[in-house]
């Protein structure tokens, strides 16, 4: 078994396209936030992803075990920073670094942006997310309260 991170290429939308799916829906169904974050994450087509592919202000990386894809990260830079846009490892490939390596390749490609920071966001609760950050050395810097206003 040969573990893998790589930018994505044109064969690999399908995979893109399902993973970032998952990390949609169960987003969704965060308790806290997970609506306004896939809210403010669209759904993206098969065409849309074949496009961020080849536009230089996106990064996507994907990593896998030999041949199969089990994560993705869609980072977006703006002239102010990079933003993790998504990141996500197939639940059943989680424990084995792939989440860790992409980490390290999004650093090692954004750094070459010439941008002054990177932003992510997790959910509160989200742990895993929260610690993957922390171990890249992304840290909380603003959390944001909120609660509804009944008529």
């Amino acid at each position: 078994m040969e573990e893998f991170v790589r930018p994505a290429e044109s064969r690999d939308t399908d995979a893109i396209d399902e993973l970032a799916g998952r990390w949609h829906h169960t987003t969704e169904q965060a308790p806290r936030g997970g609506r306004q974050l896939a809210a403010s994450h669209p759904r993206r087509s098969l065409q849309q992803w074949r496009e961020l592919l080849v536009d230089p202000s996106w990064l996507i990386l994907v990593a896998g075990i030999d041949d199969v894809v089990l994560g993705v990260a869609v980072v977006a830079r703006t002239e102010a920073h990079a933003r993790i846009e998504l990141i996500y490892v197939d639940p059943d490939a989680r424990g084995i670094g792939l989440g860790d390596d992409l980490m390290r390749a999004v650093l090692d490609n954004v750094r070459q942006w010439d941008v002054p920071e990177i932003q992510a966001e997790a959910l509160p609760g989200d742990r895993e997310t929260k610690n993957l950050f922390e171990r890249a050395g992304l840290v909380a810097r603003l959390i944001v309260v909120s609660a509804p206003l009944a008529p």
